[in-house]
């Protein structure tokens, strides 16, 4: 592994019982989100993966999917987000663009 990922990236993967403020958090997340990319969404920003479904143990980490034009690499997109303290991954990591590290409030 590379030793210039950030810490979160190789923390060892949880799982845990389904969490029943999993949707208040994703709704929080978008809340955030949007005035970030409202000016390049072409769609909802979604939540996706494990933690949507009710009821399924999963990771305790809340993914989202902003259908955005733009989006990774592109300097007028970057800054909102590294402003607002998401880290963009290094694609070999997962092929998921940016994260939010576990900040203040957030797991």
């Amino acid at each position: 592994m590379s030793d210039d990922w950030p810490a979160w990236a190789t923390q060892r993967i949880e799982i845990h019982g389904w969490d029943a403020t999993w949707q208040q958090q994703t709704a929080a997340l978008i809340a955030d989100l949007h005035p970030l990319l409202e000016r390049r969404l072409e769609g909802p920003i979604g939540h996706v993966g494990s933690t949507e479904v009710d009821g399924v143990a999963a990771k305790p980490v809340i993914d989202q999917q902003a259908p955005a034009a733009l989006l990774v690499g592109s300097e007028p997109a970057d800054d909102p987000l590294v402003e607002a303290g998401w880290q963009l991954a290094p694609p070999e990591l997962d092929q998921r663009a940016w994260r939010q590290p576990v900040g203040p409030g957030r797991r």
